[in-house]
């Protein structure tokens, strides 16, 4: 069984998040919305409310979900954001993705304009 981190939504800072995300670390959340998952394989990978199949970008390695939903994923060593709205739960839970990653290369990607323009 895989040894994941725990991380406390309301509870525990962005920067622990960053920490985890640092050290290549798979997590849960105390509330279950939050989760981090390493990928091997393409097939790992749940689309859940995305607009296009995140299974079709090769070297996707890490997604970050909420509930079921990829709300952000390292791509060739570089993490892109899915700025598409979901809830309230969810828009936070990007807010504290965004805050983590801020200090690595990020790109910001709403789901919606890439899906029509692929």
């Amino acid at each position: 069984m895989t040894m994941r981190a725990k991380f406390r939504v309301k509870k525990d800072t962005w920067w622990l998040l960053r920490d985890i995300l640092d050290n290549d670390q798979e997590f849960n959340t105390d509330q279950q919305s939050l989760r981090g998952r390493k990928i091997s394989h393409p097939t790992e990978i749940s689309n859940g409310l995305l607009d296009f199949d995140l299974r079709k970008i090769d070297g996707v390695d890490y997604v970050i979900y909420s509930y079921a939903t990829p709300i952000a994923w390292r791509h060739l060593g570089k993490w892109s954001l899915n700025e598409q709205r979901y809830s309230g739960t969810t828009s936070f839970n990007q807010g504290r993705v965004s805050a983590a990653g801020a200090h690595q290369n990020q790109r910001r990607t709403d789901c919606k304009r890439t899906a029509s323009s692929a």
